[in-house]
């Protein structure tokens, strides 16, 4: 598993990776399971719920960005 900040609103999830990787967002009521990306084509909500969950972050001490690892292996080898 990646490291990753999520936030929930309004039945969209957004999954925001700490390496770098492109958020994912999903509206789970219509896809409970995950498996359609809607990051691309909900921009403007992508950045919204980003903004969200950053600020929430700032808020409350969480972790806005992690050390590198240099265990880590996207590939997970």
């Amino acid at each position: 598993q990646r490291p990753a900040a999520v936030v929930l609103r309004d039945g969209w999830k957004l999954i925001r990776y700490y390496d770098g990787s492109a958020p994912e967002l999903y509206y789970l009521p219509d896809d409970p399971l995950e498996q359609h990306d809607r990051h691309a084509s909900e921009k403007q909500r992508t950045a919204s719920l980003l903004r969200e969950l950053e600020q929430w972050l700032q808020r409350t001490g969480g972790a806005v960005s992690l050390p590198a690892n240099p265990a880590y292996s996207p590939s997970g080898q």
